[in-house]
């Protein structure tokens, strides 16, 4: 059960789209998140935030950003991923429609007036855009959908760029805990609304930026949000930036597939095993990504292990929670000057 909950005025109009963000002792960069849902060209939203259990300033920061659409919730018990914070939040979810934003991730204005143009346009049930994922030293690795901009087996795409009517989300059982995976859960939850027959479409349009913990060795340790604050800053005043991404990751790879000539044998086979797997599973409908984590991991949950391990989360939730709150003095004093309002 919840530790606490902003109840929400009951006289407020039903919410188009539920926005759920689960979190864990990030208070130093969720901000930025939430600061890029509230500049949305489409505001018939809610925002429910779910703590996984966290010990550190997070519902103050969430409570300071003062509008009526926003809830905190703080689970009692720690679930060690985002699986059981993202099954609560849409169990209080009151939106035809269900977009997830990742607490490291960033929407541009019109991500969730694109999905829902295509969404209600086709008449479908899930819509994912493009993400570009942002390295540590800055480059950029696009994830730009399928072929024929309809989802096919092996494609990855992050769980901030969906959007899923609430009722897909309710026939396909919501996310399963990672314990029970090799791989990802936003990834198996994809893969089992594909098989469940509902089409999933892709629009080739960029939405959202990725600042992946995974990717940033002990991020969950230190306080530091130079590089949220960076992007965002960027996503409001730079008009050109989407394009600058794209040609930046088409530029990033030319020079990987110019790299692929002098890889070794092995690599090669590997790269013609997966493609070759890629294939076979668009007719068999086998989940090739768990497969692929099967024989990487070998072990259900070691995945979610070894990504906590990197993030700094294995060395307990008392120690990251202390030593995080020593180094984020810097970061917490200029969450406010972000969007100019004095808020967060």
């Amino acid at each position: 059960m919840p530790a606490y909950v902003q109840v929400s005025n009951p006289a407020m109009k039903l919410p188009v789209i539920s926005i759920i963000m689960a979190t864990y002792n990030r208070s130093n960069i969720i901000s930025y998140a939430i600061r890029s849902a509230l500049h949305q060209s489409f505001q018939e939203w809610e925002l429910i935030v779910v703590g996984d259990a966290c010990t550190d300033d997070t519902e103050a920061v969430v409570n300071s950003i003062s509008d009526p659409r926003i809830r905190f919730v703080n689970l009692s018990q720690n679930c060690g991923d985002q699986s059981g914070p993202n099954n609560f939040g849409a169990s209080m979810a009151r939106g035809k429609w269900i977009a997830y934003l990742n607490h490291d991730d960033l929407w541009f204005p019109d991500h969730l007036q694109n999905c829902l143009d295509a969404a209600t346009k086709d008449n479908l049930e899930m819509v994912c855009t493009m993400e570009a994922i942002i390295s540590p030293k800055g480059s950029i690795h696009l994830l730009h959908g399928a072929p024929e901009n309809k989802h096919r087996p092996g494609v990855i795409a992050p769980a901030s760029s969906w959007i899923l009517s609430t009722e897909l989300l309710s026939r396909t059982g919501g996310w399963k805990s990672p314990s029970s995976l090799y791989g990802a859960p936003s990834q198996d939850l994809l893969h089992r609304v594909f098989k469940s027959g509902a089409p999933i479409q892709h629009i080739p349009i960029l939405t959202v930026l990725g600042i992946a913990s995974g990717d940033r060795p002990n991020c969950y340790l230190h306080g530091k949000d130079h590089e949220h604050q960076e992007w965002l800053q960027r996503m409001k005043t730079d008009p050109e930036l989407r394009h600058h991404l794209l040609a930046t990751s088409l530029c990033n790879q030319k020079k990987d597939a110019h790299r692929l000539m002098w890889l070794p044998a092995t690599l090669l086979l590997k790269a013609m095993v997966q493609k070759c797997a890629a294939i076979l599973t668009e007719f068999t409908g086998i989940n090739w990504i768990e497969a692929v984590s099967f024989f990487r991991h070998h072990r259900r949950g070691k995945f979610i292990k070894k990504l906590r391990k990197k993030r700094g989360l294995d060395q307990g939730l008392n120690s990251i929670s202390s030593e995080k709150q020593e180094s984020k003095t810097h970061g917490a004093s200029e969450q406010g000057n972000v969007d100019g309002s004095g808020k967060g």
